[in-house]
Protein backbone atom coordinates (compact mmCIF):
# COMPACT_ATOMS: atom_id res chain seq x y z
CA UNK A 1 0.00 0.00 0.00
CA UNK A 2 2.77 2.60 0.78
CA UNK A 3 4.72 1.94 -2.32
CA UNK A 4 1.58 2.55 -4.67
CA UNK A 5 0.87 5.76 -2.18
CA UNK A 6 4.41 6.74 -3.09
CA UNK A 7 3.85 6.10 -6.94
CA UNK A 8 -0.04 7.80 -7.08
CA UNK A 9 0.43 11.03 -4.78
CA UNK A 10 0.39 14.32 -6.30
CA UNK A 11 1.88 17.34 -5.02
CA UNK A 12 0.93 18.36 -0.91
CA UNK A 13 -2.60 18.25 -0.74
CA UNK A 14 -3.34 16.09 -4.36
CA UNK A 15 -3.97 12.85 -3.43
CA UNK A 16 -3.66 12.16 -7.25
CA UNK A 17 -5.31 8.88 -8.59
CA UNK A 18 -5.51 7.01 -5.48
CA UNK A 19 -8.40 4.81 -4.43
CA UNK A 20 -9.73 4.25 -1.23
CA UNK A 21 -8.41 0.56 -1.10
CA UNK A 22 -5.29 2.44 -1.08
CA UNK A 23 -5.18 4.53 1.61
CA UNK A 24 -7.00 2.45 4.44
CA UNK A 25 -5.68 -0.89 6.16
CA UNK A 26 -8.68 -2.68 5.71
CA UNK A 27 -7.91 -5.85 7.79
CA UNK A 28 -7.56 -3.59 10.68
CA UNK A 29 -10.77 -1.78 9.93
CA UNK A 30 -12.16 -5.08 9.47
CA UNK A 31 -11.11 -6.11 12.56
CA UNK A 32 -12.25 -3.11 13.97
CA UNK A 33 -16.12 -3.43 12.86
CA UNK A 34 -16.15 -6.82 13.90
CA UNK A 35 -15.30 -6.00 17.10
CA UNK A 36 -18.11 -2.98 16.79
CA UNK A 37 -20.93 -5.41 15.92
CA UNK A 38 -20.20 -7.63 18.37
CA UNK A 39 -20.47 -4.96 21.17
CA UNK A 40 -23.52 -3.26 19.26
CA UNK A 41 -25.13 -5.68 17.23
CA UNK A 42 -25.39 -2.75 14.27
CA UNK A 43 -23.97 -3.84 10.88
CA UNK A 44 -21.41 -1.68 9.14
CA UNK A 45 -19.65 -1.84 6.23
CA UNK A 46 -17.03 0.51 3.48
CA UNK A 47 -17.11 0.27 -0.09
CA UNK A 48 -15.38 2.45 -2.73
CA UNK A 49 -16.90 4.77 -5.08
CA UNK A 50 -17.24 1.49 -7.55
CA UNK A 51 -19.23 0.13 -5.04
CA UNK A 52 -16.31 -2.48 -4.11
CA UNK A 53 -16.74 -3.82 -0.78
CA UNK A 54 -13.77 -3.38 1.25
CA UNK A 55 -15.01 -3.96 4.90
CA UNK A 56 -18.22 -5.36 6.01
CA UNK A 57 -19.19 -6.88 9.55
CA UNK A 58 -22.71 -7.91 10.69
CA UNK A 59 -24.76 -8.22 7.10
CA UNK A 60 -27.65 -9.91 7.78
CA UNK A 61 -28.79 -13.18 5.80
CA UNK A 62 -31.34 -12.09 4.06
CA UNK A 63 -29.35 -9.82 2.51
CA UNK A 64 -25.92 -11.98 1.63
CA UNK A 65 -27.80 -15.79 1.56
CA UNK A 66 -30.90 -14.43 -0.29
CA UNK A 67 -31.44 -11.04 -1.91
CA UNK A 68 -27.65 -10.78 -2.74
CA UNK A 69 -27.08 -14.51 -4.09
CA UNK A 70 -30.41 -13.66 -7.02
CA UNK A 71 -30.08 -11.41 -9.79
CA UNK A 72 -33.25 -9.48 -9.70
CA UNK A 73 -32.94 -8.61 -5.96
CA UNK A 74 -29.04 -8.40 -6.12
CA UNK A 75 -29.77 -5.59 -8.91
CA UNK A 76 -31.67 -4.08 -5.96
CA UNK A 77 -29.09 -4.15 -3.75
CA UNK A 78 -26.85 -3.00 -6.70
CA UNK A 79 -29.25 0.49 -7.44
CA UNK A 80 -29.19 0.74 -3.86
CA UNK A 81 -25.26 1.04 -3.36
CA UNK A 82 -25.16 3.29 -6.56
CA UNK A 83 -27.99 5.42 -4.49
CA UNK A 84 -26.05 5.92 -1.67
CA UNK A 85 -22.90 5.91 -3.42
CA UNK A 86 -23.52 9.28 -4.62
CA UNK A 87 -22.41 10.76 -1.54
CA UNK A 88 -24.18 12.48 1.59
CA UNK A 89 -22.27 15.60 2.24
CA UNK A 90 -19.41 15.92 4.91
CA UNK A 91 -20.92 15.56 8.04
CA UNK A 92 -23.95 14.64 6.92
CA UNK A 93 -25.51 11.06 6.08
CA UNK A 94 -28.44 9.42 3.33
CA UNK A 95 -31.67 7.31 4.48
CA UNK A 96 -32.97 4.96 1.96
CA UNK A 97 -35.38 2.21 1.24
CA UNK A 98 -34.07 -0.21 -1.21
CA UNK A 99 -36.44 -1.96 -3.36
CA UNK A 100 -36.24 -5.36 -1.35
CA UNK A 101 -37.78 -3.39 1.65
CA UNK A 102 -35.13 -2.98 3.70
CA UNK A 103 -33.31 0.11 5.26
CA UNK A 104 -29.67 1.18 4.47
CA UNK A 105 -27.96 4.87 5.47
CA UNK A 106 -24.11 5.87 4.59
CA UNK A 107 -22.10 9.27 5.22
CA UNK A 108 -19.17 9.82 3.33
CA UNK A 109 -15.66 9.04 3.28
CA UNK A 110 -13.55 12.05 1.88
CA UNK A 111 -9.81 11.86 1.47
CA UNK A 112 -7.81 14.75 0.25
CA UNK A 113 -10.57 16.52 -1.06
CA UNK A 114 -11.80 13.78 -2.65
CA UNK A 115 -14.96 11.53 -2.54
CA UNK A 116 -13.67 7.80 -2.31
CA UNK A 117 -16.27 5.86 -0.79
CA UNK A 118 -18.94 5.79 1.67
CA UNK A 119 -19.35 4.36 5.21
CA UNK A 120 -22.69 2.70 5.65
CA UNK A 121 -25.31 1.28 8.04
CA UNK A 122 -28.16 -0.93 7.01
CA UNK A 123 -30.00 -3.92 6.77
CA UNK A 124 -32.38 -3.01 9.24
CA UNK A 125 -36.51 -1.73 9.75
CA UNK A 126 -37.55 1.19 11.51
CA UNK A 127 -39.88 -0.16 14.73
CA UNK A 128 -42.63 1.94 14.21
CA UNK A 129 -43.03 0.78 10.47
CA UNK A 130 -45.64 -2.27 9.86
CA UNK A 131 -43.97 -5.00 8.17
CA UNK A 132 -45.89 -5.91 4.43
CA UNK A 133 -45.12 -9.76 5.32
CA UNK A 134 -47.40 -10.56 1.84
CA UNK A 135 -44.44 -8.42 0.00
CA UNK A 136 -41.51 -10.56 1.34
CA UNK A 137 -43.79 -13.97 1.00
CA UNK A 138 -44.42 -13.14 -2.89
CA UNK A 139 -40.66 -12.11 -3.46
CA UNK A 140 -39.49 -15.33 -1.93
CA UNK A 141 -41.87 -17.11 -4.10
CA UNK A 142 -40.77 -14.56 -7.69
CA UNK A 143 -37.67 -15.28 -6.86
CA UNK A 144 -37.49 -18.93 -6.13
CA UNK A 145 -36.38 -19.25 -2.17
CA UNK A 146 -36.79 -21.49 0.14
CA UNK A 147 -39.81 -19.40 2.09
CA UNK A 148 -39.49 -20.74 5.59
CA UNK A 149 -35.62 -19.94 5.22
CA UNK A 150 -36.44 -16.40 3.92
CA UNK A 151 -38.93 -15.44 6.51
CA UNK A 152 -36.97 -16.85 9.17
CA UNK A 153 -34.45 -14.32 7.89
CA UNK A 154 -36.60 -11.37 8.01
CA UNK A 155 -37.67 -12.00 11.24
CA UNK A 156 -34.21 -11.94 12.23
CA UNK A 157 -33.50 -8.41 10.77
CA UNK A 158 -33.27 -6.10 13.85
CA UNK A 159 -35.77 -3.28 14.50
CA UNK A 160 -34.87 0.63 15.25
CA UNK A 161 -36.06 3.34 16.29
CA UNK A 162 -35.52 6.61 14.63
CA UNK A 163 -33.47 8.14 17.43
CA UNK A 164 -31.18 5.24 17.64
CA UNK A 165 -30.34 5.13 13.51
CA UNK A 166 -29.72 8.99 14.43
CA UNK A 167 -27.14 8.20 16.92
CA UNK A 168 -25.70 5.57 15.49
CA UNK A 169 -25.24 7.71 11.98
CA UNK A 170 -23.58 10.53 14.22
CA UNK A 171 -21.16 7.83 15.36
CA UNK A 172 -20.64 6.60 11.77
CA UNK A 173 -20.02 10.26 10.69
CA UNK A 174 -17.51 10.95 12.84
CA UNK A 175 -16.09 7.47 12.52
CA UNK A 176 -15.85 8.32 8.89
CA UNK A 177 -14.17 11.93 9.90
CA UNK A 178 -11.72 9.77 11.87
CA UNK A 179 -10.54 7.18 8.68
CA UNK A 180 -11.03 10.30 6.85
CA UNK A 181 -8.03 12.31 8.75
CA UNK A 182 -6.06 9.18 9.62
CA UNK A 183 -6.19 8.14 5.60
CA UNK A 184 -5.15 11.44 4.84
CA UNK A 185 -2.45 11.32 7.28
CA UNK A 186 -0.82 8.23 5.73
CA UNK A 187 -0.26 9.67 2.36
CA UNK A 188 1.37 12.74 4.05
CA UNK A 189 3.81 10.75 6.06
CA UNK A 190 4.63 8.95 2.95
CA UNK A 191 5.43 12.17 0.84
CA UNK A 192 8.17 13.70 3.57
CA UNK A 193 10.00 11.75 6.52
CA UNK A 194 10.61 15.22 7.92
CA UNK A 195 6.84 15.36 8.82
CA UNK A 196 7.06 12.07 10.69
CA UNK A 197 7.30 13.73 13.79
CA UNK A 198 4.28 16.06 13.13
CA UNK A 199 2.12 12.87 11.83
CA UNK A 200 3.59 10.42 15.03
CA UNK A 201 1.47 13.36 17.17
CA UNK A 202 -1.16 13.15 15.01
CA UNK A 203 -0.99 9.08 15.94
CA UNK A 204 -1.16 10.36 19.58
CA UNK A 205 -3.75 12.08 19.39
CA UNK A 206 -6.08 9.30 17.46
CA UNK A 207 -4.67 6.99 20.12
CA UNK A 208 -6.05 9.66 22.46
CA UNK A 209 -9.52 10.06 20.92
CA UNK A 210 -9.78 6.04 21.06
CA UNK A 211 -9.10 6.00 24.67
CA UNK A 212 -11.34 8.78 25.01
CA UNK A 213 -14.01 6.82 23.12
CA UNK A 214 -13.77 3.59 25.43
CA UNK A 215 -13.88 5.86 28.91
CA UNK A 216 -17.13 7.23 27.47
CA UNK A 217 -18.35 4.39 25.36
CA UNK A 218 -22.30 3.61 25.83
CA UNK A 219 -21.47 0.47 27.62
CA UNK A 220 -19.10 -1.10 30.17
CA UNK A 221 -15.83 -2.03 29.32
CA UNK A 222 -14.63 -4.52 31.61
CA UNK A 223 -11.07 -6.72 31.92
CA UNK A 224 -11.40 -9.71 34.71
CA UNK A 225 -8.24 -11.82 35.42
CA UNK A 226 -8.77 -14.62 37.93
CA UNK A 227 -12.42 -13.31 38.56
CA UNK A 228 -11.53 -9.96 40.19
CA UNK A 229 -12.17 -6.74 38.16
CA UNK A 230 -8.60 -5.29 37.11
CA UNK A 231 -10.06 -2.04 34.67
CA UNK A 232 -13.35 -0.31 34.37
CA UNK A 233 -14.39 2.32 31.78
CA UNK A 234 -16.09 5.95 33.15
CA UNK A 235 -19.09 3.63 32.04
CA UNK A 236 -19.61 1.62 34.77
CA UNK A 237 -21.43 4.66 37.31
CA UNK A 238 -24.15 4.90 35.27
CA UNK A 239 -24.79 1.25 35.57
CA UNK A 240 -23.61 -0.23 38.79
CA UNK A 241 -24.07 3.20 40.83
CA UNK A 242 -19.80 2.12 42.05
CA UNK A 243 -16.94 4.28 42.14
CA UNK A 244 -13.80 2.83 40.57
CA UNK A 245 -11.68 1.83 43.38
CA UNK A 246 -14.94 0.06 44.70
CA UNK A 247 -14.96 -2.17 41.83
CA UNK A 248 -10.80 -2.49 41.02
CA UNK A 249 -10.10 -6.11 42.43
CA UNK A 250 -13.57 -7.45 43.70
CA UNK A 251 -14.87 -10.19 42.16
CA UNK A 252 -17.21 -9.77 39.30
CA UNK A 253 -19.50 -12.63 40.37
CA UNK A 254 -20.55 -11.05 43.59
CA UNK A 255 -22.31 -8.44 41.07
CA UNK A 256 -24.29 -10.70 39.19
CA UNK A 257 -28.12 -12.12 40.33
CA UNK A 258 -28.19 -15.30 42.26
CA UNK A 259 -29.68 -16.71 39.89
CA UNK A 260 -27.22 -16.30 36.87
CA UNK A 261 -24.21 -16.49 38.31
CA UNK A 262 -24.11 -20.06 37.58
CA UNK A 263 -24.54 -19.92 33.69
CA UNK A 264 -22.37 -17.05 33.70
CA UNK A 265 -19.13 -19.34 35.12
CA UNK A 266 -20.17 -22.17 33.32
CA UNK A 267 -19.57 -19.51 30.13
CA UNK A 268 -16.23 -18.08 31.75
CA UNK A 269 -14.70 -21.26 32.49
CA UNK A 270 -15.60 -22.66 28.92
CA UNK A 271 -14.29 -19.73 27.66
CA UNK A 272 -11.01 -20.00 29.47
CA UNK A 273 -10.68 -23.35 28.35
CA UNK A 274 -10.50 -22.81 24.91
CA UNK A 275 -13.84 -24.18 24.38
CA UNK A 276 -17.13 -23.12 22.16
CA UNK A 277 -19.02 -20.53 24.22
CA UNK A 278 -21.85 -17.87 23.54
CA UNK A 279 -20.68 -14.64 22.21
CA UNK A 280 -23.01 -12.95 23.93
CA UNK A 281 -26.17 -13.28 26.21
CA UNK A 282 -28.32 -11.99 28.50
CA UNK A 283 -28.13 -11.92 32.56
CA UNK A 284 -29.17 -9.63 35.27
CA UNK A 285 -26.67 -7.66 37.71
CA UNK A 286 -27.42 -6.11 40.93
CA UNK A 287 -26.50 -2.52 41.12
CA UNK A 288 -25.25 -0.70 44.51
CA UNK A 289 -28.63 0.45 45.25
CA UNK A 290 -30.11 -3.02 45.01
CA UNK A 291 -32.42 -2.36 41.62
CA UNK A 292 -31.83 -5.46 39.18
CA UNK A 293 -31.09 -4.40 35.73
CA UNK A 294 -30.70 -6.60 32.42
CA UNK A 295 -27.65 -6.66 30.82
CA UNK A 296 -26.15 -7.76 27.41
CA UNK A 297 -22.74 -9.30 27.77
CA UNK A 298 -20.14 -9.99 25.33
CA UNK A 299 -16.46 -11.06 26.19
CA UNK A 300 -13.43 -11.99 24.80
CA UNK A 301 -10.22 -13.71 25.65
CA UNK A 302 -6.99 -10.95 26.40
CA UNK A 303 -4.28 -10.58 28.36
CA UNK A 304 -3.65 -7.78 31.23
CA UNK A 305 -0.34 -7.46 32.54
CA UNK A 306 1.05 -10.31 30.82
CA UNK A 307 -1.41 -13.15 31.62
CA UNK A 308 -4.40 -14.00 30.52
CA UNK A 309 -7.70 -12.17 31.00
CA UNK A 310 -11.26 -11.90 29.92
CA UNK A 311 -12.72 -8.19 28.19
CA UNK A 312 -16.30 -8.12 28.53
CA UNK A 313 -18.69 -5.71 27.47
CA UNK A 314 -22.08 -4.95 29.40
CA UNK A 315 -25.12 -3.11 28.07
CA UNK A 316 -28.08 -2.21 30.07
CA UNK A 317 -30.96 -3.78 28.49
CA UNK A 318 -33.10 -3.23 31.00
CA UNK A 319 -35.71 -1.30 29.04
CA UNK A 320 -35.33 -3.18 26.13
CA UNK A 321 -36.22 -6.16 28.03
CA UNK A 322 -39.56 -4.53 29.40
CA UNK A 323 -40.76 -3.75 25.86
CA UNK A 324 -40.51 -6.74 24.38
CA UNK A 325 -41.97 -8.38 27.89
CA UNK A 326 -44.87 -5.93 26.87
CA UNK A 327 -44.85 -6.80 23.31
CA UNK A 328 -44.77 -10.04 23.61
CA UNK A 329 -48.10 -9.93 26.11
CA UNK A 330 -49.98 -7.51 23.50
CA UNK A 331 -48.90 -10.14 20.57
CA UNK A 332 -50.06 -13.01 22.86
CA UNK A 333 -52.94 -11.27 23.54
CA UNK A 334 -53.85 -10.62 19.80
CA UNK A 335 -52.93 -14.34 19.07
CA UNK A 336 -55.90 -15.17 21.09
CA UNK A 337 -58.28 -13.14 19.85
CA UNK A 338 -57.48 -13.98 16.66
CA UNK A 339 -57.74 -18.25 17.70
CA UNK A 340 -60.79 -17.02 19.60
CA UNK A 341 -62.69 -15.47 16.03
CA UNK A 342 -61.42 -18.43 14.01
CA UNK A 343 -62.44 -20.77 16.41
CA UNK A 344 -66.38 -18.76 16.39
CA UNK A 345 -66.13 -19.32 12.64
CA UNK A 346 -65.52 -22.99 12.37
CA UNK A 347 -68.35 -23.40 14.69
CA UNK A 348 -70.49 -21.42 13.03
CA UNK A 349 -69.37 -23.54 9.73
CA UNK A 350 -70.17 -26.41 11.63
CA UNK A 351 -73.37 -25.77 12.32
CA UNK A 352 -74.41 -25.65 9.24
CA UNK A 353 -73.16 -28.62 8.41
CA UNK A 354 -73.65 -31.39 11.91
CA UNK A 355 -72.84 -34.08 10.18
CA UNK A 356 -69.21 -33.14 9.87
CA UNK A 357 -68.82 -31.09 13.43
CA UNK A 358 -65.75 -32.04 15.29
CA UNK A 359 -64.03 -32.14 11.68
CA UNK A 360 -62.06 -29.00 11.35
CA UNK A 361 -60.80 -29.74 14.85
CA UNK A 362 -59.63 -33.39 13.89
CA UNK A 363 -57.45 -32.19 10.87
CA UNK A 364 -56.11 -29.60 12.55
CA UNK A 365 -55.40 -32.21 15.39
CA UNK A 366 -53.41 -34.88 12.46
CA UNK A 367 -52.07 -32.43 10.47
CA UNK A 368 -50.44 -30.33 13.55
CA UNK A 369 -49.22 -33.99 14.74
CA UNK A 370 -47.99 -35.04 11.03
CA UNK A 371 -46.25 -31.62 10.89
CA UNK A 372 -44.30 -32.26 13.91
CA UNK A 373 -43.31 -36.19 12.78
CA UNK A 374 -42.12 -34.19 9.82
CA UNK A 375 -39.46 -32.01 11.50
CA UNK A 376 -40.87 -28.82 10.45
CA UNK A 377 -40.48 -25.59 13.00
CA UNK A 378 -43.42 -24.40 15.74
CA UNK A 379 -43.71 -21.42 13.31
CA UNK A 380 -44.73 -23.84 10.44
CA UNK A 381 -46.86 -25.92 13.21
CA UNK A 382 -49.13 -23.47 14.16
CA UNK A 383 -49.77 -21.86 11.01
CA UNK A 384 -50.97 -25.72 9.44
CA UNK A 385 -52.75 -26.48 12.69
CA UNK A 386 -55.14 -22.89 11.91
CA UNK A 387 -55.62 -23.83 8.62
CA UNK A 388 -56.96 -26.89 9.23
CA UNK A 389 -58.87 -25.77 11.81
CA UNK A 390 -60.75 -23.35 9.40
CA UNK A 391 -60.13 -25.19 6.01
CA UNK A 392 -63.97 -26.33 5.21
CA UNK A 393 -64.98 -22.49 6.01
CA UNK A 394 -66.00 -21.85 2.59
CA UNK A 395 -68.98 -24.30 2.93
CA UNK A 396 -70.47 -21.24 4.27
CA UNK A 397 -71.36 -20.58 1.01
CA UNK A 398 -73.01 -24.29 0.19
CA UNK A 399 -76.49 -24.60 0.44
CA UNK A 400 -77.37 -26.76 4.06
CA UNK A 401 -79.64 -29.11 2.69
CA UNK A 402 -77.07 -29.91 -0.03
CA UNK A 403 -74.01 -30.66 2.80
CA UNK A 404 -76.70 -33.22 4.79
CA UNK A 405 -78.36 -34.48 1.61
CA UNK A 406 -78.27 -38.81 2.34
CA UNK A 407 -77.38 -39.52 -0.67
CA UNK A 408 -74.67 -39.13 -3.14
CA UNK A 409 -74.38 -35.67 -5.12
CA UNK A 410 -75.10 -35.58 -7.96
CA UNK A 411 -72.90 -33.60 -11.09
CA UNK A 412 -74.01 -30.12 -10.35
CA UNK A 413 -74.23 -30.31 -6.30
CA UNK A 414 -71.05 -32.37 -6.12
CA UNK A 415 -69.78 -28.71 -8.01
CA UNK A 416 -71.21 -26.14 -5.61
CA UNK A 417 -69.14 -27.92 -2.96
CA UNK A 418 -65.96 -27.92 -4.79
CA UNK A 419 -66.03 -24.30 -4.86
CA UNK A 420 -66.00 -24.23 -1.03
CA UNK A 421 -61.67 -23.99 -0.99
CA UNK A 422 -61.91 -21.04 -3.36
CA UNK A 423 -64.96 -18.96 -0.99
CA UNK A 424 -62.65 -19.83 1.84
CA UNK A 425 -59.37 -18.58 0.09
CA UNK A 426 -62.01 -15.09 -0.51
CA UNK A 427 -63.08 -14.59 2.98
CA UNK A 428 -59.32 -15.37 4.32
CA UNK A 429 -56.95 -13.66 1.52
CA UNK A 430 -58.20 -10.01 3.71
CA UNK A 431 -56.70 -11.23 6.77
CA UNK A 432 -53.47 -10.46 7.61
CA UNK A 433 -52.20 -14.12 8.97
CA UNK A 434 -48.28 -14.80 9.59
CA UNK A 435 -48.47 -17.64 7.65
CA UNK A 436 -50.13 -17.96 4.15
CA UNK A 437 -53.58 -19.70 5.16
CA UNK A 438 -55.68 -18.59 2.57
CA UNK A 439 -53.29 -19.96 0.15
CA UNK A 440 -52.93 -22.92 2.30
CA UNK A 441 -56.62 -23.61 2.34
CA UNK A 442 -57.01 -22.83 -1.01
CA UNK A 443 -54.91 -25.82 -2.13
CA UNK A 444 -56.16 -28.57 -0.03
CA UNK A 445 -58.21 -30.22 -2.43
CA UNK A 446 -55.11 -30.02 -5.02
CA UNK A 447 -53.43 -33.63 -5.86
CA UNK A 448 -50.18 -34.31 -6.75
CA UNK A 449 -51.00 -35.89 -10.41
CA UNK A 450 -53.07 -32.89 -10.88
CA UNK A 451 -56.53 -34.13 -10.55
CA UNK A 452 -57.58 -32.01 -7.58
CA UNK A 453 -59.68 -28.66 -7.53
CA UNK A 454 -59.44 -26.14 -7.89
CA UNK A 455 -56.99 -25.24 -9.96
CA UNK A 456 -55.85 -28.34 -11.14
CA UNK A 457 -52.50 -27.90 -9.54
CA UNK A 458 -49.23 -30.51 -9.75
CA UNK A 459 -46.33 -31.47 -7.53
CA UNK A 460 -44.33 -28.70 -6.67
CA UNK A 461 -46.97 -26.01 -7.48
CA UNK A 462 -49.02 -27.28 -4.26
CA UNK A 463 -47.64 -26.03 -0.85
CA UNK A 464 -46.10 -28.58 1.23
CA UNK A 465 -48.73 -27.20 4.45
CA UNK A 466 -51.77 -27.90 1.39
CA UNK A 467 -50.19 -31.46 0.80
CA UNK A 468 -50.18 -32.10 4.73
CA UNK A 469 -53.30 -30.98 5.47
CA UNK A 470 -54.83 -33.11 2.34
CA UNK A 471 -54.00 -36.22 3.61
CA UNK A 472 -55.31 -35.11 7.25
CA UNK A 473 -58.11 -34.28 5.91
CA UNK A 474 -58.86 -37.97 3.46
CA UNK A 475 -58.11 -39.59 6.58
CA UNK A 476 -60.34 -37.84 8.94
CA UNK A 477 -63.26 -37.87 6.61
CA UNK A 478 -63.57 -41.57 5.70
CA UNK A 479 -63.13 -42.47 9.34
CA UNK A 480 -66.27 -40.16 9.85
CA UNK A 481 -69.85 -40.56 9.16
CA UNK A 482 -71.13 -38.69 6.56
CA UNK A 483 -75.50 -38.44 5.51
CA UNK A 484 -74.53 -40.70 2.58
CA UNK A 485 -72.91 -43.44 3.68
CA UNK A 486 -71.55 -44.68 6.94
CA UNK A 487 -67.87 -44.08 8.62
CA UNK A 488 -65.32 -46.36 7.42
CA UNK A 489 -62.35 -47.87 9.48
CA UNK A 490 -59.09 -45.96 10.34
CA UNK A 491 -57.29 -48.62 8.46
CA UNK A 492 -59.32 -48.39 5.34
CA UNK A 493 -58.86 -44.89 5.52
CA UNK A 494 -55.40 -45.55 5.74
CA UNK A 495 -55.19 -48.05 2.86
CA UNK A 496 -56.92 -45.04 0.87
CA UNK A 497 -53.74 -42.66 1.40
CA UNK A 498 -51.04 -45.78 1.02
CA UNK A 499 -52.32 -46.77 -2.27
CA UNK A 500 -51.84 -43.42 -3.59
CA UNK A 501 -48.78 -42.51 -1.58
CA UNK A 502 -46.35 -40.55 -4.22
CA UNK A 503 -49.45 -40.60 -6.64
CA UNK A 504 -52.28 -38.25 -5.18
CA UNK A 505 -50.65 -37.37 -1.74
CA UNK A 506 -47.18 -36.46 -1.17
CA UNK A 507 -45.17 -39.39 0.28
CA UNK A 508 -43.37 -37.31 3.12
CA UNK A 509 -46.98 -36.90 4.35
CA UNK A 510 -48.26 -40.32 4.49
CA UNK A 511 -45.45 -41.79 5.64
CA UNK A 512 -45.63 -39.49 8.62
CA UNK A 513 -49.40 -40.15 8.89
CA UNK A 514 -49.04 -43.83 8.40
CA UNK A 515 -46.04 -43.94 11.18
CA UNK A 516 -48.33 -41.94 13.79
CA UNK A 517 -51.60 -44.43 13.54
CA UNK A 518 -48.93 -47.39 13.04
CA UNK A 519 -46.27 -46.67 15.62
CA UNK A 520 -47.25 -44.16 17.90
CA UNK A 521 -50.53 -45.06 18.43
CA UNK A 522 -52.43 -41.98 17.61
CA UNK A 523 -56.07 -41.84 17.86
CA UNK A 524 -58.17 -38.46 17.25
CA UNK A 525 -59.31 -36.61 20.26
Amino acid sequence: MQGKISKQAGVEGDIGELELTDVIDARAIQDLTDYFYEITGIGIGILDIRGNILVSGGWQDICSKFHRAHPHTCANCLESDTHLAQGAGVGTFKLYRCKNGLWDAATSIVVGGRHLGNLFCGQFFFDDEKLDYDFFRSQAGRCGFDEAGYMAALGRVPRRNRQTVDTVMGFFIRLAGLISSLSYSNIKLERSISERDVLSESLRESEKKYRNLVENAGEVILISQDGLIKYVNDTREGYTGYARDELIDTRFIDYIHPDDRAIVMEYDFQREKGRRSPISYDFRMINKTGETRWINFNAALTEWDGRPATLNFLRDITHQKRVEKERQEMQDKLLNAMHAAIEAIAMTTERRDPYTAGHQRRVSQLAGAMALEMGLTEFQIEGIELAGSIHDIGKINVPADILSKPRSLNELEFGLVKEHSQSAYNILKTIDFPWPIAEIVLQHHERLDGTGYPAGLKGDDIRLEAKILAVADVVEAMASHRPHRPAHTVEVALDEIRGKRAEAYDAASVDACLGLFNDRGFKFD
